[in-house]
């Protein structure tokens, strides 16, 4: 019944406007894991976890001449991790659906729109805002978005402010330590031609303190600049080239060596490669490094330590970068999976073959290090020893086979071999490790199910 009236509904919907769009499709995506190792290196005689996970969405688009809207519904879960079950059976999971999208878009003019709701944000290189896609669940913000496009520039102004709505429909103060309480960020971007384009970025994020009873926003800033040359779809044969440099400042919430007021923040991230494109977009060769501004614990200056020197890489996605697939380095503030605050760089080359078309093979190899000092211990004379710059390699391996443009099968794995280094900022010693690595299969299904769109 409940399937007869949702198909009426759409069908009337669909006829009602005759000279607008309605596109209903959804995503399957399962996928197997093998981690030994992954996000934290392992010690001997440590067996692997095995697991599936799986992403169902489906997907509502409707355009019109004055105004668009998507509603997106999702189930995220891990085969085998349902909470309402009895025993003799499995019922469901009370945490897996949510939404994942719902907005509309309104058109100003012909080069304006307002979006409002539930949507991604997905920039540039994804160092600050992303959609987070390798995630099960993904990642959307609760806001609104301001698009300007004239000719080559466009301009993007989005903003957010979250509070807790209570079930009476009342709005608490509520405390975001560890959430977003607001994000509001400017994005420019002239695009050079067709796969070339340099961008200018400001954003504003804010959390807040719960340690204190008045409850203050932490703001910080992050601004950027990002450059890339004959890159994305479009791209073609030839030279190809990224770079990308962002400065941060603001408020911390850690606090001064006294504990008197809040730290500071001055941090960067630089990120520049270069590589070359041939044999009709077959073979791609891509060298670069990036790096990441953290504290020198020899700089016993007390203005020195009470700056944060460490950048914070916010809602940016993690899966590509730092140090690759293995994610070591997520958190840089943390010792576990970062470099306890230190400074970090990370020199890579990447290789990618396509020897058909929807064939692709990917070999990625990282380097990361320590750029600057951290401390290690304090020797017997009371003097600091500093932990050796070398955090390892790893290597990253994938191949995708797209069968048709709506299924597409991937695997790959990433296999690191950590430094002492490394393993001494997790453990406090260096035990016997165990070999790290982390594989993965994974088919996507993008099922059209409703399309009224003119051919």
């Amino acid at each position: 019944m409940k399937k007869s009236i949702i198909f009426i509904f759409l069908t009337i919907l669909s006829i009602s406007y005759i000279n607008a769009q309605l596109v209903i499709d959804g995503e399957y995506r399962s996928r197997f894991q093998a981690l030994h190792g992954y996000k934290v290196p392992v010690k001997a005689n440590t067996d692997a976890i095995f697991g599936f996970d799986q992403r169902s969405r489906i997907n509502l688009n409707f355009k019109s001449e004055k105004f668009d809207t998507r509603f997106s519904l999702q189930d995220a879960r891990v085969w085998g991790s349902d909470d309402i079950y009895n025993a003799t059976g499995i019922i469901g999971n009370s945490n897996a659906i949510d939404i994942f999208e719902a907005w509309f878009k309104v058109k100003i003019g012909g080069k304006s729109s307002l979006t409002l709701g539930r949507q991604q944000w997905n920039y540039n290189d994804m160092r600050i805002t992303s959609t987070r896609n390798w995630g099960t669940t993904g990642m959307s913000y609760d806001g609104l978005l301001y698009q300007f496009k004239s000719g080559k520039i466009t301009l993007d102004f989005g903003a957010s402010y979250n509070a807790d709505g209570a079930k009476n429909a009342e709005i608490s103060t509520n405390i975001y330590a560890d959430r977003i309480k607001m994000l509001n960020f400017i994005n420019f971007n002239y695009q050079l031609n067709d796969n070339s384009y340099i961008a200018i970025t400001a954003s504003m994020a804010g959390k807040q303190d719960t340690s204190r009873t008045d409850i203050p926003l932490l703001v910080k800033g992050t601004h950027g600049l990002v450059f890339h040359l004959n890159q994305g779809k479009k791209a073609t044969d030839g030279i190809t080239a990224g770079l990308s440099a962002y400065y941060q400042h603001g408020t911390d919430m850690s606090r001064v060596a006294d504990g008197s007021t809040y730290k500071q923040i001055s941090a960067y991230l630089l990120s520049a490669e270069l590589g070359f494109r041939a044999m009709n977009k077959k073979l791609e060769i891509i060298a670069g490094a990036e790096l990441i501004s953290g504290k020198d614990y020899s700089n016993t200056d007390a203005d020195y330590n009470n700056v944060q020197h460490a950048f914070d890489m916010l809602y940016s996605t993690r899966f590509p970068y730092y140090g690759g697939n293995i994610n070591y380095f997520l958190n840089q503030t943390s010792g576990k999976v970062g470099t306890k605050s230190g400074g970090f760089m990370d020199p890579f080359v990447k290789i990618g073959i396509t020897p058909k078309p929807g064939r692709m093979f990917n070999l990625n190899v990282f380097m990361p290090m320590l750029s600057t000092n951290v401390t290690k211990e304090v020797d017997a004379n009371g003097g600091n020893v500093y932990y050796d710059a070398a955090l390892g390699t790893s290597f990253d391996v994938s191949y995708t086979h797209k069968f048709a443009p709506n299924i597409i099968f991937k695997i790959g794995g990433s296999y690191a071999m950590p430094s002492d280094t490394k393993v001494h900022m997790v453990y406090g010693s260096n035990p016997d490790m165990g070999k790290n690595y982390f594989c993965y299969t994974m088919l996507i299904i993008n099922p059209k199910f409703f399309d009224n769109t003119p051919e």
